[in-house]
């Protein structure tokens, strides 16, 4: 009889003993999961802002890339404009140089 006893009391306390291992192991793993829940949750914050912040980089840089087309066409629009002042000048020196040769070629024949 009195080894039933203490078999049953060696039960007991292997049982106890796992208990404990198992409260202990499933207190581990919450806390381990818990952090890394806040972990992952603190990474996908700091994702969500980056992304903010990328989007906002992108739309300024699609408002200067705009702007720089704006310029690039009204410089070309200048340009041309230009070419045709240019050509008018050509014409009207042309004009009076062919007027200085007729005066120059009247008071010659004075």
């Amino acid at each position: 009889m009195y080894s039933e006893n203490r078999r049953r009391s060696t039960d007991v306390g292997w049982k106890k003993f796992l208990t404990v291992e198992l409260m202990g192991a499933t207190v581990a793993a919450v806390f381990v999961a818990g952090g890394t829940f806040v972990t992952l949750s603190a990474d996908v914050a700091r994702a969500q802002v980056s992304t903010q912040e990328n989007t906002i980089k992108l739309q300024n840089l699609a408002r200067q890339v705009a702007s720089i087309d704006t310029d690039i066409r009204l410089i070309a629009a200048d340009a041309n404009h230009n070419k045709d002042t240019l050509d008018e000048v050509k014409e009207d020196i042309k004009e009076q140089r062919t007027d200085i040769k007729e005066i120059l070629r009247i008071l010659g024949s004075r």
